[in-house]
Formats: structure tokens, C-alpha cells, sequence
């Protein structure tokens, strides 16, 4: 863009870590609590009146034209992907081109320059903001493609994908990476194979120098079990070297879910500490040692019923924004209570109350890269139903939090469209 430079740090921050060669599947043993901390939490309530925020109004008619400095949110609205500076009423479009009718994934490189996004009919798309110029790479074996990871050095990008038009539960899951140099598709864990139960296998995370891959995968049938329990899973990247399947060097970290990297270096996950939900972490250094448990659900003033679902750090380390989920019964996906966002301050061990609104199905969408602001997603009903596919899609509206204020500076409402913030683009 005229030389301006577009940095994003990433929302996940990862590890540096040592290789573990491929010998095989290692179980971690069980977990034991890091510190002991006051229960419950004092807590903060912060105001979140809306205010406006004026800035000057960007320049964009394309992707090479200039945007004025400042942070802008990106998200998808039906079918195509906007950009709109915080504060500012008016939202553009940022890629000049609809891509997807059903659904799509989309990550910004590390440097911010480049952005993949999947397509139906098996299609990762590169587009360069610079150039205009858009790569695709189609896999004759997928249809769905999400969990898009960009490799560090923005040579590759690992993904998920199933063949089916959308991902559900039971679906058949590969993982399949592919080079932006020799453009080849590799895959790296084939959907067929049954060495652990990949049917509905997710959580996608890349370690910051690209040796670990963390998801998960459920223990059986989740169209079975009433109740479905999961386990997190490493694989140790040096296997791909050989250009075969990786399935031997898979270690099973731990009962839980979506894994996630933390600021100093250890791979987390949602795990449990008996009786509440829990965040787990653990040393991939040592992974003979044992999972620590550093927040319970015990100490955020709710409910054994409320459940830690997903969390993630800001860039800077000084909090986690956590999903909570309140259900009448433990299993189900019809039976929401209530689905809300709190903050946890590392450095003060207080919680944050983002937002007031009971009943409310809300979650965290994203960091912004200076930790200032984050995007929370809220359900604002559903689509008409789909024939073709036998389901609605939610419609959710954007808000965003200002971390040092407290308040919410920012809504883009849905307008009756299906519409989820992908992340914040900051323009130097």
C-alpha cells in the first residue's frame, strides 16, 4: 500500500521449544495445580457506555490504494469481507471480490501482507495486498477448509479440512499443508486414518517457531456420546520433512479442548480439575512432567453448571479473555443459559466483567496486536433456514471493547445478514 507496512501480531502466541524426535505416543501425566489462588477473585466492574471515536476518514477504493494509520476490524458479512477504522460509521469493502455463499475461513499473514481464505470446492486463496494478485491451490480431497495456519516464515500454511459442505460432528477430518513455493499440497494426516479418532478432529495451533501442531479430537462418537470427552493432541512438525504421514509422531497431551499457545512458551487447553473446568498448561520441553492448572471456573464467580469453553491471551501477556457457557444439562447444543466474556489481569489476579447482558449468548472474536481492544461476537438471531443444508446459520452482532477505558467504542450490527469479525489490521 504505498509502502505504508501492515503489522498484525498474532492473537495466539506461541511457543519456542525443543524438537522431540518421532518415537512414537507419549501420555502426559495427570494435572496438578501451579498456585493456589484466592477464590473467589475480586472483581472489577467496568462501565461500557458507547462513545464515538473520531479519526480521519481512510482512502480505500482497492486493496492498493492507501489507508489512513490506524486500527481497522475486518470482518464477513454474507459473502464478502469489510474493513471499517474504529470509530468511524462507514465500513469498505477490503477485498474487491465476493468468495464465499455458504462459509469461510480467513487469516492475515504474520507481516500482515498477504491473507489466505478458503473457498467452497476445496480452494485456499492467497491475496496480496500490495499487488492485487490473488494464488489459489485447490484439494481434490476436501471441500470445507478451516483452521487456516500460516507458518512463520510465510513459506506454508497448514489446514483443516473434511469433504463434506460444512464441518459437523463425526465428519472426516485431514490435515494437508501446502508450500506457496512449490505450490505442492502435502497431507499430512489423511481423513481415512484411524490410529486416534479424527472424526471431528479441530483446535488447529501452530507453535511460534513452527516445530508443534496442538488440536484436538474427540475419544468417540460425538453423535453418540451424550456426554463427548475430548483429548489434545502434539505432533512434532520434523516429520514432515520426510514427506509421509506424521501419525507416529502424535503425542496425547491430556483430557480437554482447544489448545493454544501462551506468552512464555508452554501450550495450553481447557481441561478440567475434577469438579470445574479449568485452563491447563505444560512445559513441551518436559512433557514427562506434570499439566498445571492456573485458573479454575471455581474462581470466576459463577456456577459448576458454567463452563470455560475457550480462552486466549492478549499480545502483551497481561490478560486472557474467557468464554463462559451456562447450560441446563451438561451435553446438548440447544440448551444455552447463557454464553458470556470475562477478563482475567494476570498482573492484578482480578477478574473483569466486560459486558451486563444475562441470557446472552456472547464470545470473545479477537485481540487487536497493541492488547488494546478486543472483539466479542454477540447472537443476534439466525438466518433463514437452508434447504439445501438443513440448518440456520447465527447472525451475530460485533462489538468492541476498549481494555483501557472500559467501555464498548465500537458496533457493527448485522443487519439481518450472517456476519463474524475475522481480526483487527493495524496501518502504520
Amino acid at each position: 500500500m504505498n509502502g505504508k507496512s501492515i503489522t498484525l501480531h498474532g492473537i495466539v502466541l506461541f511457543f519456542i521449544v525443543a524438537l522431540v524426535g518421532c518415537t512414537g505416543n507419549v501420555t502426559v501425566q495427570p494435572t496438578e495445580a501451579l498456585m493456589a489462588l484466592p477464590s473467589p477473585l475480586p472483581t472489577i466492574e467496568l462501565t461500557q457506555s458507547p462513545t464515538a471515536a473520531s479519526s480521519p476518514t481512510p482512502v480505500f477504493v482497492d486493496s492498493r490504494e492507501t489507508l489512513s494509520p490506524g486500527m481497522y476490524a475486518v470482518y464477513w458479512n454474507k459473502d464478502t469481507w469489510y474493513i471499517k477504522s474504529l470509530g468511524e460509521s462507514d465500513s469498505r469493502i477490503l477485498i474487491p471480490s465476493a468468495i464465499s455463499d455458504l462459509y469461510t475461513e480467513m487469516e492475515l499473514s504474520p507481516d500482515g501482507n498477504l491473507v489466505a481464505y478458503s473457498d467452497t470446492g476445496g480452494r485456499i486463496s492467497i491475496y496480496d495486498f500490495f499487488t492485487g494478485d490473488t494464488r489459489a491451490f485447490t484439494n481434490d480431497k476436501a471441500s470445507h477448509i478451516f483452521d487456516i495456519t500460516w507458518v512463520r516464515d510465510e513459506k506454508s500454511l497448514y489446514y483443516l479440512a473434511t469433504n463434506e459442505k460444512f464441518w459437523f460432528p463425526d465428519a472426516n477430518v485431514g490435515m494437508y499443508g501446502v508450500s506457496l513455493e512449490t505450490e505442492e499440497t502435502s497431507t499430512i494426516i489423511s481423513p481415512d486414518d484411524q490410529t486416534f479418532m479424527n472424526d471431528g478432529l479441530r483446535g488447529l495451533a501452530l507453535s511460534e517457531d513452527g516445530n508443534w501442531l496442538a488440536f484436538y479430537a474427540p475419544t468417540m462418537s460425538e453423535k453418540m456420546a451424550p456426554d463427548p470427552q475430548y483429548e489434545v493432541y502434539l505432533m512434532d512438525t520434523i516429520c514432515l520433512q520426510n514427506k509421509k504421514s506424521c501419525v507416529d509422531s502424535i503425542t496425547t497431551i491430556g483430557d480437554g479442548t482447544n489448545p493454544t499457545w501462551s506468552p512464555d512458551g508452554k501450550l495450553a487447553w481447557v481441561c478440567t480439575d475434577g469438579e470445574w473446568s479449568a485452563i491447563c498448561v505444560i512445559d513441551v520441553n518436559d512433557l514427562q512432567s506434570k499439566a498445571q492448572i492456573i485458573l479454575s471456573a471455581s474462581q470466576l464467580e459463577t456456577t459448576q453448571d458454567t463452563k470455560i469453553t475457550s480462552f486466549s491471551w492478549s499480545p502483551d501477556g497481561n490478560y486472557i479473555s474467557i468464554n463462559l457457557v451456562r447450560r441446563e444439562s451438561p451435553s446438548g447444543i440447544a440448551d444455552f443459559i447463557e454464553e458470556k466474556v470475562v477478563l482475567f489481569s494476570i498482573a492484578n489476579n482480578k477478574l473483569i466483567k466486560i459486558t451486563n447482558a444475562p441470557d446472552q449468548q456472547e464470545s470473545w472474536a479477537g485481540w487487536s496486536p497493541d492488547s488494546r481492544y478486543l472483539a466479542i461476537e454477540r447472537n443476534a438471531g439466525y438466518t433463514e433456514f437452508v434447504e439445501g443444508l438443513g440448518i440456520s446459520f447465527p447472525e451475530y452482532d460485533i462489538y468492541i471493547y476498549d481494555i483501557e477505558t472500559g467501555q464498548i467504542v465500537d458496533q457493527i450490527e448485522s443487519a439481518g445478514d450472517r456476519q463474524e469479525f475475522k481480526f483487527f489490521m493495524l496501518i502504520e
